[in-house]
Parts: structure tokens; sequence; C-alpha cells
């Protein structure tokens, strides 16, 4: 024991003033989670012996090993010296030499293994690092070409996720003898015998099962698992409340056996990892007591038969069908069969997260046993603002008898999810629950090469993967989704993909992409036509079922197009004098605005029944619009509240808000975008007053009309067709052939009939390539074509490749960075501005009622269009300098906005990126303006 205390019971690896945490004790801290979680978490286990070809037992004592070593740099005294003190005064260390830390200790441990490992190679009996103890056991029946591939292996598939347990992959391009003292590495490498002599890791067995020819690809899909396994156990066995710092020096043995396991048993139990207990033998009506009746879909979802292996299902289907439902049947089914412990769904926007998880709240307990208490998280970039999530805290921390901030728990009368605070207090965590909902970004940032990626991965491993309304992404994103489904399926995840129709190509990249991932056993053959469309592909499942569709969501839109905006504005106000409420979707906030103003000075219309709604609001001002828009148009609206109302929006009612208009008017968008916008014409079953029926009679109101304003269709079109009518539209959709297409097949047939047209109607428009439009657009075309070419190469470049394994790819020279370097969506880069208000000489956030009132005060704008602000009061700039030093929510960079009442209007000045002089101008109604002073 005393040549062991001279050797690594004098390094310290944890410390918080005078008191630490001797090096040994923390690796085998992280090392007893591992063994706990990998212990009780019997699925976990599974998936990860099945993906790295061994069985579970060698699985489990390998994996803990290598966790007992992810610290090993931290034996350099380049480390060390960070707490100099400490050495010399308690550990008996003279002052340090190497004290260039300029490589972290997790590519340090990475360094000393990789280079060491070497010497090994050459000389068996030599000093080589750590694997001296059982490199001999691999050497009584083991080749030199075996132990080189083995040590091959441990350099390159399993070494750089146990290092990397920071959130990135190690370097390794320096020399070791810039940061470790001869003495480091004897440390280093009798600690490591000795661990490896007390977990006894089954070498030669490993050895046998590396003959397949796969077992490299197979390590290095499995690398992925291990480094956010890794992170996840470093994160748990870092916290000092559960792992106790100790000095004192104990036998490895002792600590692990009487410290280390107790602890992390302790400390899993009370953070609530492992996963819920799902239940058995349930069927539609006991996970969603409210169906009376099951749609076609559902029932088809209910009773399909599941492949054994991981699987991928398209949902097609027209609103109302209840695809949100069948899909969490799916899920049900497929964590029923073992093949699954949980369930996340993604969704397009922040809007429609919040409005699903509304929805989970009441079902999402029915998945699991009445014992189980299973989280749900969720998980987007302004969570924080959604008042059920914060109010899921509630009842763990009731139970818990903690203490807790009243405006984090607002509780619902009437829903409500549970959440363990630990595993929401960070959307990097937010994966790890039994059910998650948030937007697609969260997942998607698992297969780009931002810091702790792998845990999202891994906390995705586990569950299905559901996709809401996969149609509304661009080129972008959609390479990142491919990608993504690759990851899921090597990581033998299984997906549902919801959306209304899907072209023949969409549906046909992400299946192969799906099967690509799977490891391309055979070529997906999708023929069917169909709509709706169930399709189900798996290594031994190729199936398209075309659906029923019931009455009551089967149905007719006439269409009609009008070419003067002088039409438009006669036709809203004729309806509205009728008392039919009507809704204009403009395609631009200018073109919305402009709108607006024409109708507020009607003589025969009401001011108080013509609303606005668009993007350019503060958070507080939009979610007040929402909910007046609900009120007045949502499924529980009243004739009276309906009479004569007008909505000028944007393309901000699409997706998330369940309205239903009388009348619509749409400006030309792609026929994708249009058949969205029309699911919110005559949407509920009202009579002819507005009134809302429920005795299961038709709608009264008549066959639903889409008005389209539009160019005069024309077969020989100039280039500026749509531009001349849309100027600013334009540069929302830049492909002016799609349009065209667009309205070449709708003036062709005057109505669609859903479900029957709608793939016909996709194919029209997506289906045909450059030489099925006129000369005059084809520039137009290829032109977007090609950028949709470049945003999916730019796509191919960010994205991970799961077939390299979790390293660093010198030969691409794959960078990895934070989140911001890597989006998930292109665009222009957005800016926050954060409005106040200057009165009685301070500054007031502009939405200032209720809790977190500078985030309800925030608007985004796009970056570039304001860059500094020109203030000339030195009382309110002084004012903004202050509320940056004071409230948490700022930094140095924060952009505050001081708006001063002048000429009855609130206004700031400002410079753009040109130095242009820039006039901010913003009220309620009309939202943010941001002009050029005259």
């Amino acid at each position: 024991m005393e040549e062991q205390l001279i050797d690594y019971y004098t390094y310290w690896g944890k410390s918080n003033d005078n008191v630490f945490h001797l090096l040994p004790y923390h690796c085998l801290d992280v090392a007893a989670v591992t063994q706990v979680i990998l212990s009780r978490h019997r699925f976990l286990l599974k998936k990860i012996s099945a993906i790295m070809g061994l069985c579970e037992e060698d699985t489990r004592l390998w994996l803990v090993f290598l966790s007992g070593i992810h610290d090993s740099g931290k034996f350099a005294e380049s480390f060390q010296q960070l707490r100099a003190d400490l050495r010399t005064k308690y550990l008996g260390h003279y002052p340090p030499e190497k004290t260039n830390y300029n490589l972290r200790h997790d590519s340090l441990g990475y360094l000393l293994w990789f280079e060491r490992h070497q010497g090994l190679l050459k000389h068996y009996q030599s000093k080589g690092f750590g694997l001296s103890s059982f490199a001999s056991v691999v050497l009584e029946k083991a080749d030199e070409k075996k132990l080189k591939k083995f040590m091959k292996e441990l350099s390159f598939c399993w070494l750089p996720p146990v290092m990397g347990h920071h959130g990135f992959p190690p370097e390794s391009k320096n020399r070791i003898k810039d940061y470790f003292q001869t003495q480091d590495i004897e440390s280093a490498r009798s600690f490591v015998e000795d661990w490896f002599a007390l977990i006894k890791p089954d070498i030669e067995s490993i050895l046998e099962y590396s003959d397949d020819k796969t077992w490299i690809a197979k390590q290095k899909k499995a690398s992925w698992l291990i480094a956010g396994l890794t992170v996840l156990c470093d994160w748990i066995g870092s916290n000092s409340d559960d792992f106790q710092f100790e000095s004192e020096h104990y036998c490895l043995e002792d600590y692990w056996n009487k410290k280390a396991l107790p602890q992390a048993e302790k400390a899993i139990d009370k953070i609530g990892l492992l996963p819920a207990k799902v239940k058995k033998e349930c069927g539609v009506g006991d996970i969603f007591p409210y169906i009376k009746e099951t749609t076609p879909l559902q029932k088809l979802c209910a009773e399909i038969k599941l492949s054994d292996e991981p699987q991928i299902f398209i949902l097609e289907d027209v609103t109302g069908a209840g695809k949100t439902e069948a899909a969490l049947m799916l899920a049900y089914r497929l964590m029923e069969k073992d093949l699954a412990q949980g369930f996340f769904v993604g969704l397009p926007t922040m809007a429609t997260a919040n409005a699903m998880l509304e929805r989970m709240a009441y079902v999402y307990r029915n998945f699991f046993t009445e014992e189980s208490q299973p989280d749900a998280v969720l998980s987007h970039s302004a969570r924080h603002l959604s008042k059920l999530f914060q109010s899921s805290f509630l009842e763990q921390d009731k139970q818990k008898n903690a203490k807790y901030n009243k405006k984090y728990s607002k509780k619902e009368e009437t829903i409500s999810v549970q959440c363990n605070r630990w595993l929401a207090d960070h959307r990097k965590k937010s994966l790890l629950a039994d059910v998650g909902v948030g937007t697609i970004d969260q997942v998607l940032l698992g297969v780009l090469p931002v810091r702790h990626q792998s845990l999202r991965l891994y906390g995705l491993a586990n569950k299905v993967l559901i996709l809401d309304e996969i149609h509304a992404y661009d080129a972008y994103t959609g390479t990142l989704l491919n990608t993504l489904l690759e990851f899921h399926a090597a990581l033998g995840g299984s997906v549902i993909l919801l959306s209304a129709t899907l072209s023949k190509s969409q549906r046909q990249s992400y299946v192969s992409a799906f099967n690509k991932g799977m490891g391309g056993y055979k070529k997906p053959e999708l023929n069917n036509t169909s709509f709706p469309l169930l399709t189900q592909f798996a290594e031994d499942t190729n199936k398209e079922c075309a659906v029923a569709t019931r009455k009551t969501v089967q149905r007719k839109v006439n269409i009609r197009f009008k070419h003067r905006q002088e039409e438009i504005v006669e036709q809203i106000k004729e309806v509205a004098i009728r008392g039919e409420c009507v809704c204009w979707i403009r395609n631009t906030v200018h073109d919305a605005r402009e709108a607006f103003e024409i109708l507020s000075v009607i003589p025969e219309l009401s001011e108080h029944n013509i609303h606005l709604f668009h993007s350019r609001y503060t958070l507080g001002d939009r979610l007040d619009i929402e909910q007046e828009c609900l009120k007045l148009f949502g499924l529980q609206s009243e004739p009276e509240q309906r009479k004569g109302q007008i909505l000028i929006a944007t393309q901000v009612i699409e997706q998330s808000l369940d309205l239903d208009f009388d009348r619509m008017i749409t400006d030309l968008a792609p026929v994708d975008l249009l058949i969205q916008r029309a699911g919110r014409l005559k949407r509920h079953i009202r009579d002819k007053s507005g009134k809302l029926i429920t005795d299961g009679h038709e709608d009264k109101r008549g066959v639903p009309e889409l008005i389209i304003y539009a160019p005069e269709f024309t077969n020989s079109p100039q280039n500026d067709w749509y531009q001349a009518l849309f100027p600013k539209a334009c540069y929302v959709y830049p492909d002016t052939g799609l349009l065209w297409l667009t309205s070449r097949i709708l003036e062709q047939k005057k109505a669609w009939k859903m479900p029957d047209d709608a793939r016909e109607l996709i194919e029209e428009v997506y289906g045909k390539t450059v030489d099925d439009l006129p000369e005059g657009l084809q520039d137009s075309h290829l032109q977007a074509e090609g950028t949709q070419m470049g945003h999916k190469g730019m796509a191919a470049f960010n994205t991970l490749k799961y077939e390299v394994g979790y390293q660093r790819d010198y030969r691409l020279e794959t960078p990895w960075d934070d989140e911001a370097r890597f989006p998930t969506r292109l665009g222009e880069d957005t800016q926050t501005l954060y409005l106040a208000r200057w009165e009685n000489n301070k500054l007031l956030p502009w939405n200032d009622e209720g809790n977190w009132q500078w985030d309800m005060s925030s608007a985004n704008v796009n970056k570039g269009v304001l860059k500094e602000l020109n203030c000339p009061q030195e009382e309110v700039t002084r004012a903004v300098t202050s509320l940056k030093e004071t409230v948490p929510v700022f930094d140095d960079y924060s952009f505050i906005v001081p708006l001063q009442k002048i000429n009855g209007a609130w206004q700031a000045e400002g410079y753009n990126d040109n130095g242009d002089n820039m006039i901010i101008t913003y009220d309620s109604q009309q939202g943010l303006t941001i002009r050029r002073k005259e």
C-alpha cells in the first residue's frame, strides 16, 4: 500500500477551497454510476451489447472499466498545477515544472493512451502505459496481429467517447512530454493496472467476438452511446452532494464497495433516472379514454403487425384523421414490445410543441404502470415560459417537501405533467425523460458537431422518435432530418413520421435514410400512390397500406382566383357586413400591414372587428393576440363573437392554432401551403350562424371556397410574373415555377376533393422538372434548385457520420463547437431586441405584467437591421447599462431598446450595419417597425 500511495494517491481529482477529492476516488465514483445504470437499466445494456456484438456481462464489465479511466488525463502535471497549493501542501509534490495547460484533461487522457500503447506494441514487457496487466492475459492466447487489432479498436473506437466526456471528442495532436512527468505516467499506469485487476473485464472473451468482419463498424456505432453514457455518468459522479470528497487513503476495493457503489445507488435513486415501467395489453380506449370511436388510421395503427426490429412508419392523412393519437398508439405498441421505453415528439415550432405538451398531459401517464412516476419534459429554447411546463415541478416538489418559487409552479386545474427537476434544468438533459415534447431542433442537434450532442443521441436511443408536420422543412433541415433517421436506425431506434401529403421522392428519401442506418439490407420499394397512406419499413417488412377516410373529414373546397387587390378588399367588406368571419393570409408582414391599414379606413367596417397577426410582436403581445384569435375563431367561439370579424395574418396561423373561418382569402403560395391554410377554412362543424354543432350533423355553411389572390394565369409568363404583384413575397417564395405550377393545376381543377386529389396536387407541382416550365420561369427555378442543392450540401458537410464513430475526423478537419456555429435551420441570422418604455425616468419592460417580463418584452429581427442605439440622453443610456448589470436575463451583448413616446408613438433611434439612421417604432396592434429615418 505504501508504494501505491506514492503512485496514485497523491493526485487530486476534484477540489473546493482546501477540500479535495482524490483522483482515483473520483474515477471510481463515475465508474460506480456506470455500474448502477447498466445493472438497473437492462434495456440500455441489452441495446449497447447488441450494437457492440458482445454478451451483456462482457459489455457491462468493459464499460465500467473504461469509465473508471475517463479522467486519466488529470494525472498530468499540467492539470495538477491548477491547484499547485494542494500538491505541495497536502500531497507532497514539489512545485510544478510543466505549467502549460493548453490541452484539456480529457484530451490529455487520450494523448496518454494513444502514445503509450504504441510502445506496448513494440515491447510487450516494457513500461507501456496502462495495458501491461491485461496485455499479458491477451498474449497468452493472442498473436501480435490480434493485439494490434485490439489496441487499434481501443484507440479509435472506445477511448474517444470515454475520454471526451466533456462533450467533444478528444484531440491528440500534441506531445506527451509537454504535459506529463515520468512519475505521472507511472502513477497513471499503476492506477489502471490495479483498477483492471479489481473489475476483471474478460478481454479474452472480447477478442473472440472480434473475429467478426463487421466488428470495427459495430464498435464505431456503439461509440456514440458510450460517449453519451460517459457524459451522463461523469455529471452524476461529479456532484459533491452525492459523492462526498475523500482524502483519506482506502484500498481501491474498499472504496469501491463501501463508498462508490452505495453512493451511486443513492444518487440514481434520488435523480429518478431509470425508465418508468410500461403497461401491458392496453387498447386505444385505455390510452385515450376520450376516443369513443377510432378513425380508420387509428384502427390500423392499433392492429398492424409490428416487426421485431427497428422500423419506420410514415402516416399521411388529412386533418381530422387523428394522426397524433394513431402515432402514439404505434409508439405504445413498440414500447410494449420492448423496442422502446419512451417517446419524443418533435414539432416544427415552439407554439406547436407547447400545444402538444398540453394534449400529452391528459394521456402520457396511461402508457406506464400506476406505480411508475414517468417524467414528461418540454424541450425548446423558450420552454421556461410555458406555464404547464413550469407547473410540472409542483407535484414532485411537494413530494420531496422542497421549497419552490411560485412563478415556476402555477398549476393548471385540469391538466398536469410531472417533471424531474434534475432532468429539466438543462435542455441537454431533457431527452433523458420518459416522454419528451419539443422542437425538432433539439434532436437535430444530436447529429451536428456541437457540445454534448452524444447525450442527446443517448437520451433518444431508447425512445420512439415521432416527428410531426415533416412537410414543413426546407432542403437544409430536411437533410439534417435524413441524417437523424440514419443515426436513430443505426442505434436501434424506431421512427414515426406524420404529415399531410408527401411527394413520392420525399417518402422515398426518408425510408432510404432509415434503411441506410439499419445497414442497407434491401432497397425500399415504394410504389403505392394512394392517399391516405401508411408506410411501414423494417429489415423484414415493406408495407404500404391504403387507409380509408371517414365521411366527416372528406370534403370539397372550391377555388376562385382574384387578381386585383381592390376585388379582395371589396370581397372582405361584403363578407363582414353579412356577419361572416374572414381571414386573409398574406405572405409578408409588409403586405399584411398594408391590408390592415386599407381595411381600417373603410367606413362600413368597425375598426374593433379588424385584427392583425404576424411574427413581429413582443412575445407577450403575440401570446395575447393568439388568445384573442382563439376566443374569436377557435373551437369554442360563439356566433356573437365571430360575427363580422376580420383577421389579416401571415403564415403564423398555418400550423399551431386551431382556428375556423367562414371565409378565407390567401395570397398565392405553393400548393402544399395552400392546402395547409385551407385547413382553417370551415374547420369545425357549425350551423349558418357559426354555432358549433356537436350532434354529428354536417356543416351548414355551404361548400368551402378558397379565394386565391394571384397574378393572372398565362401559358407564357415573363420572369416577373409573380414579382410584379408581390414585390416583397417573391423573396419568401423565390421559385416562381412552383407558384406557376400551383396556379395551373388549380385553374384547371377549379376545386379539390380531399383526400382524393391530394396526391395529384402534390405531384403536379413537386413532381415536375424544369422542362415542364415555360421558358420565362426556368431561370428562377434553376436558381432556386441550385440554392436548394447548396443547402443540402451545407447540411451534409455539417452533419456527423455515424459510421466514423465518436472521434475527430482530421481528414475532414471536422470542427466541434457550440450550437451557434451549426444551425438546425437556415435563414437570415436573427437578434433579440428587448423593448422597454422610458417612463417616470426609468425603463420598464414593454410587457410589465406577470412573470418573465423581459422575456415577454422580446422580439426577434434580422441581424444587422439594428446594430447600435442612437440615444443622446445620458440618463437613458445609464439606465440601459444598469439593466445589463443588474437583471440576470441580460449580458453585455443584450440589445435593449429604450422607447420614448414622441408625437403619440413609442419610438427609438439607432443605426443598422450600413450606418443608416433607423427609426424603431412599436405598438401592440401593428407590432415592431424599423425604417430608415427620412
